[in-house]
């Protein structure tokens, strides 16, 4: 009898184990259906809402779509949108296929949830893509949700290198600043994979990264500097570059800052480019969220 009921019991707890995993499974799986739906209704009514402001070229309401931080950060909104509006505004939209991604990182219960997602179009027989980014979820700063980054392209062109999520509407002004920060952030390709178990990360010969500063500046840099910047950059593993914008000085100095983490520390990158797309100065402050300036040469990665 003593044996019976162990074998009940044994069952019991069987089922009830069971039990627990299916609910935690069914549970997480109306989750992630409900995050799909989310981001589902969110492309639908940004879908509607940029392809009736493209087609009436209504100026406002294409600026309307992006986040209030967004805004903040964006020196060239009106001559952006005055752009996309000259190459592809004011006809008649024949909108195609659309496709999605998103991630979410929560750290400290600070959730951030950004969602990637592009469409297809159509305007006089010529097929355009627009891809844009938008933060559906931002609990250190809520004026980071909404849209944030929006980028219109004749489909042709959808191969070219990848973008670097920055505040506003990108055109192709923006390419050789972006082309510099994608440069950077592959400079760990020079030593190794990404799939490396033990990677070495050395040092990459200057000669892979030398040719996006301003030659005279680029001759002054000290050797420790340079080796510190470098070695930053080469260890992807440890650092992260989230999203970024441009300001553009009253001297025409455009710089880029972004977000950055090394290691367990949190803070801004900024880069500093002359009127060639060079970069003259590079600065990274792991203590901070704002910078007060980009100066000439390298500064702050020795404490990288």
């Amino acid at each position: 009898m003593s044996h019976l009921r162990k074998t009940i019991a044994c069952i019991f707890a069987l089922l009830m184990l069971v039990s627990a995993t299916s609910c935690s499974t069914f549970g997480r799986a109306g989750q992630l259906s409900g995050q799909v739906q989310q981001e589902h209704e969110r492309i639908d009514i940004f879908k509607e809402a940029f392809f009736k402001a493209l087609e009436s070229k209504d100026h406002d309401a294409m600026e309307g779509l992006f986040s209030s931080r967004a805004l903040k950060r964006t020196d060239d909104l009106d001559e952006s949108i005055d752009y996309v509006f000259d190459l592809c505004g004011g006809k008649k939209v024949t909108v195609g296929t659309s496709s999605s991604s998103s991630t979410q990182h929560i750290e400290k219960n600070k959730n951030i949830w950004e969602l990637h997602a592009y469409c297809y179009f159509t305007v006089d027989n010529q097929e355009y893509k627009v891809f844009w980014v938008e933060f559906m979820k931002f609990d250190e700063d809520k004026q980071m949700l909404g849209v944030y980054m929006i980028n219109v392209t004749e489909k042709s062109d959808e191969k070219s290198d990848p973008l670097y999520t920055c505040a506003g509407l990108y055109t192709p002004s923006r390419s050789k600043y972006n082309a510099a920060i994608l440069t950077l952030d592959k400079l760990y390709l020079t030593d190794h994979k990404a799939t490396d178990q033990k990677p070495a990360y050395n040092i990459p010969d200057e000669s892979t990264w030398s040719d996006l500063w301003d030659p005279s500046v680029f001759a002054t840099l000290a050797q420790e500097d340079k080796d510190a910047f470098a070695k930053f950059f080469v260890d992807e593993r440890s650092r992260d570059i989230y999203e970024g914008w441009y300001e553009i000085e009253d001297d025409g100095t455009t710089i880029y800052y972004a977000r950055v983490r090394h290691a367990l520390k949190k803070g801004v990158l900024g880069i500093r480019y002359n009127s060639d797309g060079l970069i003259t100065g590079i600065t990274i402050d792991l203590e901070h969220t704002t910078l007060k300036d980009v100066p000439e040469g390298i500064q702050g990665f020795e404490d990288t």
